[in-house]
């Protein structure tokens, strides 16, 4: 039976620094990271987190960006999220702005709700952008610099620290995620950073992400809270390296990969061909980012099997001495789970 507070615990164990608050350490090897968004009839975020072992919680998705949301983006929680889409101003221009393409949500209330319960508990809380969702014939994309800036300016000014000078809001856009209870207390979020779960080939080499992360970090040294790290993570295909994601790991920092040992057979955590020592050989910008070994909440996690019809789920015994084998390694830092509700449930 897979069970995410076992695999804290195995993690746990092979580090000096205890995660028994669950609270983040970068420095820590035994930091657990589990998605939550997409699971079905899935609890709510404040649920997830209290008393949880997990120390990282990448909310997905955002998953239509800038040219396909008029401007703005799109979202998709699952079941967090109903009941209208705010009114983006249209991109580039007026003659171009489609309504359907709205689908940043006005009603998220298990999110706005669950964010600062779950930092208050010393969680970091990120927003990961793309996944395996498309819009039919017209997939996420970023093509160009100029997309990748104005993207990281809307996200860090829908979801980053809330500035009531900025030009963000003195323009009357939206923060979709605070309000807090009911959407009317007044909170704001400030969030812990930003995930790329990229599973689109970049039309333009990469070059539209690697201007909106660096742009990202640029914003979070002039307009984050002092002293708080905020955080560019990435969840690459566990190839080596990725079709998607190798040219953004190879142009810019990222902090964290979140590895998806699973759905691509020959590097999948239950292969002989298991490549994480390959994954250690990043060069560059990425080159100190922690490697986190990503493994499927249960067999019910994902639909795709092997060339044998078998699952890529691996049990927590086996997982246990897989992260028992690789934990030595410096730039591990833990365990990716995806996701939070199958996890739950198994």
């Amino acid at each position: 039976m897979f069970s995410i507070k076992s695999l804290a615990t195995a993690t746990t164990a092979l580090s000096l620094i205890a995660s028994s608050h669950a609270t983040y350490y970068p420095e820590s090897t035994s930091n657990l990271a589990v998605y939550w968004g997409q699971g079905a009839n899935q609890a709510t975020l404040a649920e997830f987190c209290k008393d949880s072992p997990v120390e990282i919680v990448p909310v997905a998705f955002i998953n239509r960006f800038t040219a396909q949301a008029n401007g703005w983006v799109g979202d998709n929680y699952g079941n967090a999220c109903w009941a209208g889409e705010y009114k983006a101003p249209g991109w580039p221009t007026t003659a171009n702005y489609t309504p359907d393409n709205d689908k940043l949500y006005t009603t998220c209330q298990p999110v706005r709700e669950g964010i600062p319960a779950c930092q208050g508990s010393g969680k970091k809380v990120i927003l990961s952008l793309g996944g395996a969702w498309s819009l039919v014939g017209s997939p996420y994309q970023l093509t160009g610099r100029d997309e990748g800036n104005a993207l990281a300016e809307f996200l860090w000014g829908a979801y980053g620290t809330y500035d009531a000078n900025s030009d963000y809001i003195l323009a009357g856009n939206p923060r979709p995620l605070d309000g807090g209870l009911l959407g009317t207390d007044g909170t704001h979020i400030d969030i812990d950073g930003f995930d790329f779960d990229i599973e689109h080939a970049p039309t333009d080499g990469g070059e539209g992400y690697i201007a909106c992360i660096k742009r990202l970090r640029e914003l979070f040294t002039a307009k984050g809270l002092p002293n708080k790290q905020y955080m560019i993570t990435g969840a690459p295909q566990c190839i080596y390296p990725d079709a998607n994601m190798g040219s953004m790991i190879a142009g810019v920092q990222f902090d964290a990969l979140f590895i998806q040992f699973y759905n691509s057979e020959q590097c999948a955590a239950n292969n002989p061909g298991f490549n994480f020592d390959q994954w250690t050989e990043i060069t560059g910008p990425s080159a100190n980012a922690k490697l986190y070994i990503g493994l499927l909440g249960s067999p019910a996690a994902s639909t795709a099997v092997n060339s044998t019809g078998g699952s890529y789920y691996v049990p927590t015994a086996d997982a246990k001495a897989l992260i028992q084998a690789y934990s030595m390694h410096e730039k591990f830092g833990g365990v990716m789970v995806w996701e939070a509700t199958t996890a739950t449930q198994n």
